[in-house]
């Protein structure tokens, strides 16, 4: 069933609309408006702005209905996750975990931020790959005030990203790689890397379309450098990587510009692309607003192929989406049960008290059964969040426990010394059925401590110093140098203080043999970095 949709978005002072009707396989762009704001308008009240842009949608014949705000980039925060994935995890418990990584791994704080996610890449058995997406609450709410006070009924508050990706998703398949889309807003470009379909990186460029032809080559150079700049932050770490092509929605020669130089500043070939073939486009409509329309009509068409979508109106949400679905079920069965007792009232009176009683059994059943449910759900929950806890190293005390090794005196003096963390936490099963098993944490801590010794019998008495109790392993890094040192420490001992100690006098030791050399105290200074 076909059904009118308007998309709005106010971007760099200027509102863009566009209205369309959503069929079953198809978008039919209907209208279509932009219009800058009066300098009478505040620019930062929402319900101001929505004033104004209530009747310049009425002066361009798009009615009031439901409406879909979109909004920049750069309003949201966005960052690829790997999630474990629990036994018989639900996509509830998914949501819950996505909103506790996202409280310690996002710079925004829990409460007051709206937390969304969807699928990004495949998933295995043993974890959920998701791009999450943050914003705050008052911007959420600002994009609702603006879209109800035009006069629209919002139904979803997404990001222009989210459209381009959606365009640019057919070609990207096509191409079977990686697709940078460059798409030319009124206020700002959003620049999109597209792989498997699916976005994978974005970024919000600060530029003003130009309104003369004079400031096109300007501004067609700055986008290149941008669009150079996403793709070296996307490829940092991903050898052999390379872009298969350089997109830009819309039409113009401004587009076909800025395709141009971005495909020679990555050194790949570049087109401006239309909108999917499902979007149907007046022939009337100009190239400019062909092109500033394109990540909203991405939006309708991420609706219409029922793709996964970022919505921080309607995020998802955990807990008891299953166990309602269940408690629907149920009551519809017991609504049943009543129904058909009530029809054997009349004959059998005594038939229908007891359907009655057994129907409140089951009922008590049914709501304890669901009780004792959800309580195992909160105990697995807390248990893994408790575990995950419980993986933190007490730094300082190993980086004490470390430097003490180096003798003072300056026979040897610490360069560097580093410290990394590999931790993971799983559910570990037991024969019998849940909640018996338990949650394991699987965490070890490694340290590449350098420097330089006065001599290599030195350093083999470092190395043994270390070696001491059960607290390290040392492996030696690089080559065997006679007045260097390089180890290597690996140890699943968290807090250092709670083990046997290593033999803690090194410095002693070296004072000592200072003194013996005729050396000054104040060479002590500064042995240790």
């Amino acid at each position: 069933m076909s059904k009118p949709v308007c998309v709005i978005e106010f971007d760099g002072g200027r509102l863009t609309a566009m209205a369309a009707v959503v069929g079953k396989d198809v978008v039919e762009i209907r209208r279509w408006m932009s219009a800058a704001r009066p300098e009478e308008v505040a620019a930062d009240d929402a319900r101001a702005i929505g004033g104004w842009a209530a009747g310049e949608l009425a002066r361009a014949g798009i009615g009031r209905g439901t409406g879909i705000v979109a909004l920049s980039r750069g309003d949201a925060v966005l960052k690829h996750m790997t999630l474990p994935k629990p036994a018989e995890a639900t996509d509830a418990e998914l949501a819950q975990m996505v909103r506790l990584q996202a409280s310690r791994q996002i710079a925004l704080p829990a409460e007051g931020t709206v937390v969304d996610y969807v699928p990004s890449g495949a998933s295995s058995a043993e974890s959920w790959n998701v791009l999450l997406a943050a914003m705050p609450a008052t911007r959420v709410e600002w994009a609702k005030t603006l879209g109800t006070s035009a006069g629209l009924r919002v139904s979803r508050v997404g990001l222009r990203c989210s459209g381009v990706a959606a365009v640019l998703r057919q070609t990207a398949e096509a191409k079977q790689g990686t697709v940078v889309g460059v798409a030319i807003g009124w206020g700002s470009t959003e620049v999109v890397v597209v792989e498997e379909g699916r976005m994978v990186l974005a970024r919000a460029v600060e530029a003003v379309r130009p309104t003369s032809r004079g400031e096109w080559d300007g501004f067609a150079d700055r986008i290149a450098v941008e669009v150079q700049r996403t793709w070296m932050s996307y490829a940092a770490g991903r050898a052999g990587v390379r872009p298969e092509l350089v997109a830009v929605p819309g039409d113009g020669d401004l587009t076909r510009a800025v395709a141009e130089r971005s495909g020679e500043k990555l050194g790949c070939p570049s087109r401006r692309v239309t909108l999917p073939a499902a979007v149907q486009v007046p022939a009337e409509m100009p190239a400019s607003e062909r092109t500033a329309c394109a990540p909203l009509a991405g939006l309708l068409v991420e609706s219409m192929q029922g793709l996964a979508t970022i919505d921080f109106l309607n995020p998802r949400k955990g807990g008891g989406d299953r166990a309602k679905k269940e408690r629907a079920v149920l009551m519809g069965c017991l609504a049943g049960i009543i129904v058909v007792g009530a029809a054997w009232t009349v004959a059998k009176q005594r038939v229908e008290r007891v359907h009655e009683r057994a129907a409140e059994i089951e009922s008590e059943v049914v709501t304890r059964q669901l009780e004792y449910d959800k309580l195992l759900a909160d105990q697995a929950r807390l248990a893994h969040v408790q575990e995950w806890n419980s993986t933190r190293v007490d730094w300082l005390g190993h980086i004490n426990t470390l430097l003490g090794q180096v003798p003072l005196g300056g026979t040897a003096r610490a360069e560097s010394l580093r410290g990394d963390l590999e931790s993971k936490v799983v559910f570990r099963k037991a024969t019998e059925p849940f909640p018996a098993g338990e949650w394991v944490s699987d965490t070890v801590a490694k340290f590449q401590l350098k420097g330089k010794a006065s001599g290599r019998g030195l350093v083999t008495e470092m190395r043994g110093r270390l070696l001491q109790g059960d607290l390290y392993t040392v492996d030696m890094l690089g080559a065997d140098v006679a007045d260097r040192f390089a180890f290597e420490l690996t140890t699943s001992k968290l807090d250092p203080s709670a083990r046997p100690g290593i033999a803690g006098d090194a410095g002693k030791k070296a004072v000592k043999g200072n003194e013996r050399t005729g050396g000054k105290g104040g060479e002590q200074k500064g042995a240790h970095k």
